[in-house]
């Protein structure tokens, strides 16, 4: 209490008035605390020396690159102008921001996502992957038992379309393969026969130089 003709005492230093403490002689001014780790208002931290960056315009182009890798010529199919927003994102999130990264290798990778696209009846998706997955190392044997593995979990309909699928591409391929070689065959023989016309030709020229040194050597035997 306040007797009569007393003064109020100050607030001390930090009271509820929340005034200041006032600075003492001698004693250095506290900077303020640091961010903390985790707080929302923390700026972020600069990439470091070898520290990947993962800035959405990097994973962006990192994700091309990635998604032409696996999959080959069918990546450089344009995208519609009104599909770009989500190839940009595909881009980003599924090759930049997961398949790139190195907990997985890309076979064991192509693997699982022949699975899921089994699972979830993706069909389309399903024939580009499996291209996707024989350029990654997985081979035919074992493309037909990840599809009858994944059929005892996501149902015999999954499996068939998925079997389905599958045989179709994979005789896609054969048929280009084999048209491949009957082209490379052909132009081999048509090489070869340009090379026995050739050969003709000089053998015939080798005659008909003998003949002509045959008729000098009779021309030399009459003038003597």
């Amino acid at each position: 209490m306040t007797g009569p003709g007393r003064e109020p005492a100050p607030h001390e230093p930090g009271g509820p008035d929340g005034s200041a403490a006032p600075h003492e002689p001698g004693r250095p001014d506290r900077p303020a605390a640091p961010h903390e780790p985790g707080r929302p208002d923390r700026p972020a931290a600069p990439h470091g020396p070898g520290r990947p960056d993962r800035s959405p315009g990097s994973l962006r182009e990192r994700g091309a690159a990635v998604r032409r890798e696996v999959l080959g010529p069918m990546a450089d199919r344009p995208p519609s102008a009104f599909g770009e927003p989500f190839r940009e994102w595909v881009l980003e999130a599924a090759w930049g921001g997961v398949w790139d990264r190195p907990g997985l290798d890309r076979r064991t990778r192509s693997c699982i996502t022949l699975a899921a696209l089994t699972a979830l009846h993706c069909e389309d998706e399903l024939a580009m992957h499996i291209e996707a997955a024989l350029r990654n190392g997985v081979t035919r044997d074992e493309i037909a038992e990840i599809l009858l593995h994944t059929a005892v979990y996501a149902g015999a309909p999954a499996g068939n379309a998925a079997f389905a699928t599958a045989t179709r591409v994979l005789a896609a391929l054969d048929e280009a393969a084999g048209d491949e070689a009957a082209g490379n065959k052909a132009a081999g023989d048509e090489a070869t026969g340009g090379k026995a016309v050739g050969d003709e030709a000089t053998g015939g020229k080798a005659a008909g130089d003998k003949a002509t040194g045959g008729g000098a050597a009779g021309d030399e035997a009459a003038g003597s």
